[in-house]
């Protein structure tokens, strides 16, 4: 699979993709299960995601 390029911004010193993924959700015991959270994590890497964000 080949991974896409997202647009960038800088963040600080750090250039980071404009489309990001927020992971609160992932945290709920329970919602969604672990391996679902991961392979959401893997689909976002693989969509160019590099901004990443728990709260």
């Amino acid at each position: 699979m080949t991974t896409r390029t997202l647009p960038t911004r800088m963040i600080a010193d750090r250039a980071v993709s404009t489309i990001g993924l927020g992971g609160m959700p992932m945290s709920i015991e329970g919602r969604p299960d672990a391996a679902r959270s991961v392979a959401t994590i893997y689909a976002a890497l693989d969509e160019g995601v590099t901004l990443f964000r728990h709260r």
